[in-house]
């Protein structure tokens, strides 16, 4: 279902691309993956932040100009918001090293305004919306040894239902950008901010969520 669902979105731009008032574009961009650290229920800020894997990413896009300053741009990228997570838990058994390894990828739809601030210079925002393509979840569990290092390594893996009750489907998000043309090239710098967490709480262990953000630095090519 998920790889129609991007078969059809591909189809869509391909189509659409094919209109003379469209301009059609390919991209590439590079960023890392970060999470807000999220506030835990009781008012006290998450000390175990996740540490986002850095990826370089593919996108397509379609432009079609509103007026002489502002275009309306549709991009379709997928993005990687994987990440690790580590922490100490202390029991009655001992003090324990956990560390949750999420594998998060989705295929995204910012809907944006691109306004030519300046010559060559152009501005972007708008939302974006995601849906998810893939998502796994694995875990580690090692007892720690206060002489140093650590020991009894037991690794967890996870059924696809208990990761489906974990991950969200759905991502809403807010994008701005800066861009400079170089022809039929342009350079461009955007910072892209999620409003859904990734994480569902089905414990309410959190009062705010940890959420996705990203700087992302690419470049593109209109045909």
């Amino acid at each position: 279902m998920k790889k129609l669902l991007l078969l059809i979105a591909i189809l869509t731009f391909v189509i659409t691309a094919k209109s003379q008032s469209t301009q059609f574009g390919v991209s590439v961009f590079y960023y890392q993956a970060n999470y807000t650290k999220g506030t835990y229920a009781n008012g006290e800020k998450n000390q175990v932040p996740f540490v986002g894997a850095v990826y370089v990413s593919p996108g397509l896009f379609l432009e079609k100009k509103i007026n002489k300053v502002v275009s309306a741009r549709l991009e379709l990228n997928i993005m990687g918001k994987s990440a690790n997570r580590t922490g100490l838990v202390s029991t009655n058994d001992g003090t324990f090293s956990v560390n949750y390894n999420y594998k998060l990828n989705y295929i995204q739809l910012p809907v944006l305004a691109k306004i030519a601030a300046a010559k060559n210079f152009n501005l972007y925002i708008g939302p974006g919306f995601g849906y998810i393509l893939s998502r796994k979840l694995s875990s580690s569990v090692s007892t720690v040894s206060f002489s140093g290092g650590s020991e009894a390594r037991q690794d967890v893996s996870y059924s696809k239902e208990e990761v489906k009750k974990g991950i969200n489907e759905f991502d809403l998000s807010g994008h701005v950008g800066l861009g400079f043309d170089i022809k039929k090239f342009e350079i461009y710098t955007a910072y892209e901010q999620s409003f859904v967490s990734s994480f569902k709480d089905p414990e309410k262990q959190f009062s705010k969520t940890p959420k996705f953000y990203t700087v992302k630095l690419g470049v593109s090519y209109r045909f």
